[in-house]
């Protein structure tokens, strides 16, 4: 009888517990997924042509883009101001990732928009992009409306 009973604590301490990671992992994956919006501030603009052979660069997903030579972009450079609507401890290996990326690649930008003429360094666009639990950040659009 106290055998039995001991089992089914364990089998039902075990199954509590696998609850509780099946349960974390799952509001992981959803953390990563969510799209959000952030603030930005332009840097600078500038019309870019690739004069090397080829000019690679890393695109907000974090690919490595190659550009022909003689192709141009109308660029527009920002820096990310936060990322408030992460929760702890994602939000700070955003921080440390962003300061990374900027330190390897320089700063992020967008390009050939259609508002290239209505921004100036100095203002605000905002910034629509997914927070994986390493910190990394996946930019899906930059934009001067909310």
């Amino acid at each position: 009888m106290w055998i039995s009973l001991a089992v089914l604590v364990l089998v039902l301490g075990l199954g509590f517990y696998a609850y509780r990671a099946l349960d974390q992992a799952e509001q992981e994956f959803k953390e990563s997924k969510w799209v959000r919006t952030t603030s930005a501030t332009v840097i600078r603009k500038e019309p870019f042509r690739c004069e090397e052979k080829p000019c690679v660069y890393t695109s907000g997903y974090g690919d490595q883009v190659e550009m022909k030579q003689g192709e141009s972009q109308q660029r527009i450079y920002y820096r990310i101001e936060n990322f408030d609507q992460v929760n702890e401890p994602r939000r700070s290996r955003a921080m440390e990732a962003e300061k990374k990326r900027v330190q390897e690649s320089g700063p992020r930008f967008t390009y050939s928009e259609d508002w290239y003429d209505k921004v100036a360094p100095g203002e605000k666009v905002y910034v629509q992009y997914r927070c994986f639990s390493d910190g990394q950040i996946q930019v899906w659009g930059v934009d001067i409306k909310r």
